[in-house]
């Protein structure tokens, strides 16, 4: 179909890091219940295992990495769907808690209120005191009173993400900070790689020069 387009790259990603997970899982089975003989089940299957990988991850990496830099965004398209589901009616149950019910009572609550609106055809930006209290009403039989401008902010995309500050977290300042944490790592891990690969280089070199030293007698 000429007018679709299809996320080969994403799709083989998504296979191969299948194959990358399965692998670690293999030579965990492989090591489990070692005998401690020769442990020729492990020398014969577990780097050869491993190497491939290794070499899928490699593989991945390279292929993710002209996707990112070409990606291109509609933020604005992204910015009108984000709320689309209810996606943050989570928050608008930890407003009504912050208001003194407990949460199995504000998730009924939320979940009546999301009920109706779905019913009604309403979107997040439609619902408003009198749905959450007629919502609240049919659970509890009263209302809640929050206001409006509590509401617009629980079921904001925007201030939901931001106020998601803990580790981990989707706000803007946490995931710069998970990324300037992960850029110093793979420096680290760089630099002790580039360290193990020159090590090797060497012992390959030293022996080398001492198979053709006690070659020549």
């Amino acid at each position: 179909m000429p007018q679709k387009k299809n996320p080969y790259s994403l799709e083989m990603i998504k296979a191969r890091t299948g194959e990358v997970t399965t692998a670690f899982g293999a030579i965990l089975e492989i090591l489990k219940g070692d005998t401690g003989g020769t442990a020729f089940d492990v020398k014969l299957t577990g780097p050869r295992i491993a190497d491939n990988a290794v070499n899928r991850a490699a593989d991945m990496v390279a292929l993710m990495t002209p996707l990112l830099k070409t990606l291109r965004l509609n933020r604005e398209r992204m910015a009108e769907s984000a709320g689309d589901g209810f996606t943050t009616a989570v928050a608008l149950a930890d407003t009504l808690v912050e208001h003194g019910l407990s949460f199995r009572t504000a998730h009924h609550i939320v979940g009546r209120l999301v009920r109706l609106a779905t019913e009604r055809g309403l979107g997040y930006r439609d619902v408003d005191r009198a749905l959450v209290d007629e919502a609240a009403r049919d659970i509890i039989g009263k209302h809640v009173g929050l206001t409006a401008a509590a509401i617009k902010r629980a079921l904001d995309p925007d201030g939901f993400v931001r106020s998601r500050r803990g580790n981990g977290g989707p706000a803007p300042g946490e995931v710069r900070r998970m990324i300037a944490s992960r850029e110093r790592q793979n420096a680290k891990w760089e630099r002790a790689v580039g360290g193990a690969v020159t090590r090797i280089a060497d012992a390959d070199r030293r022996l080398i020069a001492a198979v053709e030293r006690l070659s020549r007698g």
